[in-house]
């Protein structure tokens, strides 16, 4: 799972990624870039490796765990046989990410949450 963080770095798709928590075979990163972030849990299973990408916004503090992430309704996901292909794969989908951030900043204005 580190090589998805150093992937992510590498790839300029983060200035810095810190692993907020480790439970069994799954990881949560931050990754930072310029004012914004993303959490991403990585998970290793039966030869793949997947993450679900979710913008920081979209997430409420309490659900900034492995077993939590995965239930929010914003973020994308990404599969795939190395941690190599899951960056390409994340790199990929930022767009859309930004698109969701953009729509969980949305729906926090318009409900008081945010």
């Amino acid at each position: 799972m580190a090589e998805v963080a150093r992937g992510l770095t590498e790839a300029g798709l983060c200035d810095k990624v810190v692993e907020v928590e480790r439970s069994g075979e799954c990881r949560l990163l931050v990754c930072r870039r310029g004012g914004s972030a993303v959490v991403v849990a990585v998970v290793g299973y039966g030869g793949w490796v997947y993450a679900k990408v979710v913008p920081e916004e979209g997430l409420p503090g309490h659900m900034w765990h492995c077993d939590q992430v995965f239930y929010t309704p914003y973020g994308v996901y990404a599969f795939a046989r190395s941690p190599g292909e899951l960056v390409e794969k994340v790199r990929a989908k930022m767009r859309l990410v930004e698109a969701v951030s953009r729509l969980a900043a949305e729906r926090a204005a318009a409900t008081g949450a945010g």
